[in-house]
């Protein structure tokens, strides 16, 4: 490994993590990111640091690859010590564990995606049931295995999407997980997922005397308008509430 880029390459294969799920740990972007590994950017201090404390390796390590301590406090060595005879399913459920807690710690503007079942831990999950377009109308909205935390266990949830698109930027990202209350109205101002001919989208709702429109946040996008003829004629209908973590 001769480039910063292959090594931070190398911690994130090595954890097995996907390059949204690191981005969120060290609260950059994915194409940040991608531009590290590929060596078009160098990481800048601050997120060397960040690095370093995800992965538990030094600095010199990770900017020259010549030297590495592996220094781990006396709470990790004790927690290898109490799982190093567990078997392999264990271990995976422990990892998964450890993946809930260190999501819910984290302060980031996205939601970490975390496969996850309800025997892992206590806390409430929802199924991640696909993706919603925060652009143009997409058809990807389906039962899925998936599991995912809630933010804050909150229990008004029913399942979560993953945003395809930037026009709901800055306020959800493409890649951004969304929690969704499944409800058939909604105020004005509110942002909800919605079903038109068959595919979905996510928008900022407004209604008037004459028509429904789905407004974008991202200004450069049009907003999408819905008579009272093609209300009923487009297959429309209001699939739920998306519930924004303060």
């Amino acid at each position: 490994m001769k480039t910063i880029g292959e090594r931070i390459n190398y911690l994130r294969t090595k954890n097995k993590l996907t390059m949204d799920e690191l981005s969120l740990l060290i609260g950059k972007k994915k194409s940040n990111l991608s531009s590290y590994e590929n060596g078009k950017y160098e990481p800048s201090a601050q997120t060397i640091i960040a690095l370093c404390e995800t992965f538990k390796v030094s600095a010199d390590w990770l900017l020259t690859g010549k030297s590495n301590n592996d220094s781990f406090d006396l709470r990790t060595k004790a927690i290898i010590s109490l799982i190093k005879d567990l078997t392999d399913k264990d271990i995976d459920d422990v990892i998964d564990f450890l993946k809930y807690k260190q999501f819910k710690h984290k302060t980031i503007n996205n939601n970490m995606t975390v496969q996850i079942t309800e025997q892992t831990f206590k806390g409430k999950v929802v199924p991640l049931a696909g993706r919603v377009a925060a652009g143009t109308p997409i058809m990807s909205l389906a039962e899925h295995d998936k599991l995912i935390p809630v933010p804050k266990e909150d229990s008004r949830v029913d399942f979560a999407l993953t945003i395809k698109g930037d026009s709901m930027q800055p306020l959800f990202n493409d890649g951004s997980i969304i929690f969704i209350k499944k409800q058939e109205t909604l105020e004005n101002g509110e942002i909800g997922v919605f079903e038109i001919d068959g595919e979905f989208t996510c928008k900022k709702f407004k209604k008037t005397d004459y028509h429904i429109s789905l407004e974008s946040i991202n200004t450069t996008y049009s907003p999408i308008i819905i008579t009272e003829e093609e209300y009923t004629n487009r297959n429309f209908r209001i699939i739920g509430k998306v519930y924004i973590n303060n």
